[in-house]
């Protein structure tokens, strides 16, 4: 498997010699852009898997910052994850991406994304709240419990503070 360095660099290989894959009309696979180490990432491939849609997963590893390269940002030029690259559509946000699979595949049931648009205002309630609220919480708890403790940040403010109680003594003679 090639890795996503090398797909990237493919997909816009294909566009300039004006091979790129059908539109979403055609047969061609969605390529899901995503690090399985990201929620939003995990969202759109257990939408994709519940509802039976085939896809090409892309993997993308952002601890290596494979997000960050100037071929990443032809697909998502705001350099993150997840994104999709359908034919010749490209997006990214996986709401957006969410909503997309939702309305652009066939066999999708109606409740992930309801043709009323009395029910639908209510998933765009939960979409926009979930961003909003859910994922800052979400993210606040996961650093300060699980990345900033790997960082060994605790330990650099725990002797930063014996530091300046030390100073405190020094300037107090």
């Amino acid at each position: 498997m090639l890795v996503a360095k090398e797909m990237i660099r493919n997909i816009l290989a294909k566009r300039e010699a004006g091979k790129e894959a059908q539109s979403r009309t055609g047969k061609t696979e969605p390529q899901v852009f995503a690090d399985r180490m990201t929620p939003p990432s995990r969202a759109v491939i257990i939408f994709c898997k519940v509802n039976g849609i085939d896809y090409t997963e892309r993997k993308v590893d952002i601890s290596q910052r494979e997000h960050l390269t100037p071929a990443f940002a032809e697909i998502n030029p705001m350099k993150q994850l997840p994104a999709i690259v359908d034919g010749n559509f490209k997006l990214f946000e996986s709401h957006s991406i969410l909503i997309y699979l939702a309305c652009a595949f066939p066999g999708v049931a109606d409740h992930w994304y309801p043709a009323d648009h009395f029910k639908r205002s209510k998933i765009h309630s939960v979409l926009y709240w979930h961003h909003s609220n859910l994922c800052r919480a979400a993210d606040t708890y996961v650093t300060n419990t699980t990345i900033l403790p790997r960082l060994a940040i605790h330990r650099i403010n725990k002797q930063l503070m014996k530091l300046r109680n030390f100073s405190s003594h020094l300037c107090q003679r």
